[in-house]
């Protein structure tokens, strides 16, 4: 009878573990890190499809970081696109350039068109200024992206958070980058 006691309370240890271990690991998935697969080739060449990326739910947003949201048109799925605008910003496109408050900047992220080939990667539009509490998202791949200039500013409340790495496939684990 001896012996059934100390196994029962290592069975019992082990689970009390367990447990603990498993509701850890929710805690950090549900409030600080969680893991969300890319569907599609809108963030090409930055992701690829079934690419699997970190999402950091708890740094604060800034411009041209890759920022996960939840679907303005679905709210069961999830987009990742890059965050090139802030409430207030004025952002234009002319001629392949982006302008944020009327300062020129170059996308070295964004998917160009193939070798030999000139055409714009994106569209031009007028300058708009992003509404307080909204944001201004537009995906790597401009030409197959559906984004801000298909369905407007985004809530921020709706952003789960920005991309901190990439780790799968394991060919590809790295840091997020900005630019």
């Amino acid at each position: 009878m001896e012996h059934q006691a100390p196994a029962k309370n290592e069975f019992f240890s082990m689970l009390k573990t367990v447990i603990i271990t498993f509701i850890v690991v929710l805690l950090i998935k549900t409030f600080i890190l969680t893991p969300v697969n890319v569907k599609g080739v809108s963030m090409e060449p930055t992701y690829v499809n079934k690419d699997v990326v970190l999402v950091d739910r708890v740094t604060s947003l800034e411009r041209f970081q890759q920022v996960v949201f939840e679907s303005p048109n679905n709210p069961d799925e999830w987009y990742i696109k890059r965050l090139i605008g802030l409430p207030g910003d004025k952002i234009e496109m002319k001629n392949d350039v982006l302008y944020v408050n009327d300062k020129p900047y170059e996308e070295n992220y964004v998917k160009r068109s193939a070798k030999g080939i000139n055409l714009r990667t994106t569209e031009d539009f007028e300058a708009i200024i992003v509404p307080k509490d909204k944001l201004f998202v537009m995906g790597d791949n401009r030409l197959n992206s559906m984004d801000s200039r298909h369905f407007g500013f985004i809530e921020k409340d709706i952003i789960m958070g920005k991309v901190l790495a990439t780790v799968y496939p394991f060919t590809n684990i790295g840091l997020a980058k900005k630019q």
